[in-house]
């Protein structure tokens, strides 16, 4: 078993796994892969930098009493193209579930196609946070601090509207 692998980054907040609705669907057949978060962001001016995502987590994993909360953790990063980006991780810890008699065990990282989404929305102030400003892309993972799995996407941040 390897040993838990927080995220980098600085802890922004922690997040209610029961503050959402959660919907379930299948998808595709069975796999260990992490699905990619689903993201939108919205740059209003002089307004936060919004983030809106949707993680899609594993039914069993969602279902269970251990899975309780997302950490979201954020850093200035530098894309591969050299412009300023916002990476975010989007944590959970879930180290499975040991069997019981006539109950199989559940390991960190089960084979499923039933996903529950669960959306979160941050907000960056542009005064609190003032590398903001000049944020072109979000990049976004979804991150098991079981140090196996994780999983990401890059989302380009649109230029101010007023």
């Amino acid at each position: 078993m390897c040993a838990k692998t927080p995220p980098p980054g600085t802890w922004k907040e922690s997040i209610s796994t029961n503050n959402s609705p959660a919907i379930t669907l299948n998808f595709g057949s069975p796999s260990f892969e992490l699905l990619p978060p689903l993201v939108k962001v919205s740059n209003w001016g002089s307004s936060p930098l919004k983030v809106d995502i949707i993680v899609f987590i594993d039914s069993i994993i969602s279902s269970s009493s251990q899975f309780k909360q997302f950490i979201i953790y954020y850093e200035r990063t530098t894309c591969e193209a050299g412009t300023p980006q916002l990476t975010i991780y989007i944590s959970y810890d879930f180290k499975g579930i040991p069997g019981t008699p006539g109950t199989p065990s559940v390991p960190a990282n089960p084979t499923s196609n039933s996903y529950v989404l669960h959306s979160i929305e941050l907000s960056f102030d542009k005064k609190k946070y003032s590398f903001i400003e000049s944020i072109q892309n979000v990049k976004t993972f979804l991150w098991n601090q079981d140090p196996e799995t994780s999983r990401g996407t890059v989302t380009t941040v649109p230029p101010p509207t007023e």
